[in-house]
């Protein structure tokens, strides 16, 4: 397909989800689970699915905006969910205990 000069080619847009601002967020988010916070004892399998499954929803999410060229500021809210997945994890041992 060839243009003009008159004719610019289409403008693709792009998504307002920053990449790096969430690698960084989840190479963090990473970073605490595997090594700075600790794993509740006996239940290392379950917390370790649990943050998979925070993972996968994360990563899911975050390729659904990028490939449909989402332009909404929903990323904020992932952004903090994959920062204090690790948290959430570590503050739900005693449910998960008492299951």
């Amino acid at each position: 397909m060839t243009y003009s000069s008159t004719t610019a080619p289409p403008e693709v847009a792009k998504t307002s989800w920053p990449f790096r601002n969430m690698a960084a967020a989840l190479g963090l988010s990473v970073f605490l689970s595997a090594f700075i916070l600790p794993a509740p004892t006996g239940l290392e399998l379950i917390r370790d699915l649990l943050y998979i499954a925070f993972v996968g929803v994360f990563l899911v999410r975050w390729r659904l905006a990028v490939t449909r060229h989402e332009r909404n500021r929903v990323w904020y809210f992932y952004f903090a969910l994959i920062l204090v997945a690790p948290l959430i994890i570590l503050l739900s041992e005693p449910i998960l205990k008492a299951l």
